[in-house]
């Protein structure tokens, strides 16, 4: 996640420099109050990524790993409002443009795991995810999905992933939307 995080880091650059241009103002605007915790929750899920193989507890670090990525997605979006001034269905829809299938396949994840809703319903068919952990020392894992169709009953399907790939794909697309931020004027947004 070192990408992301230079990112973070020159969109703070930038609105450090802003700041330093205006009178000292110790009031701060609800977009500024969103912007400063959207960039912490970013970075710092960001560093603790970067050194999940030293974590003993496989399974605590999936889930807790599935959710910061979760996290930091979201803490993107309230970026992308403040500064493109954009709503969650076009940013949806901005993420399926621009080829972010890995973004919406996180999500996805962890959605039909347990790492967040544990039963979830779209339209008449409900999933229960549960993840097995790590399958060795490679982070990939295994997680079953029961998938429950009113229509046609229940039927139950394993999928393998790689956690490391994952957080490595994210960082990518992290990085590439955050630079479109910090590439762009910041100053009149908060």
């Amino acid at each position: 996640m070192y990408k992301t995080i230079k990112e973070i880091d020159r969109i703070r650059g930038k609105v450090n420099e802003n700041r330093g241009s205006k009178e000292v103002d110790y009031t701060i605007s609800n977009n500024e109050q969103i912007m400063n915790s959207a960039l912490d929750v970013i970075k710092e899920t960001s560093v603790d990524l970067n050194d999940i193989e030293s974590h003993p507890k496989k399974r605590l670090v999936l889930v807790g790993a599935l959710q910061s990525l979760y996290t930091q997605q979201d803490a993107l979006f309230e970026l992308y409002k403040i500064f493109k001034t954009c709503s969650q269905k076009k940013i949806h829809k901005f993420l399926k443009n621009q080829n972010c299938n890995d973004l919406m396949s996180i999500r996805t994840i962890r959605n039909q795991t347990t790492a967040g809703h544990p039963s979830n319903s779209y339209g008449n068919i409900n999933y229960m995810g549960y993840p097995n952990g790590f399958t060795g020392d490679d982070f990939c894992f295994t997680y079953f999905l029961n998938k429950y169709n009113q229509n046609s009953g229940n039927t139950k399907k394993s999928y393998t992933k790689n956690l490391r790939d994952l957080i490595d794909k994210q960082d990518v697309e992290l990085s590439k939307m955050l630079s479109k931020i910090s590439d762009g004027d910041i100053s009149k947004h908060y």
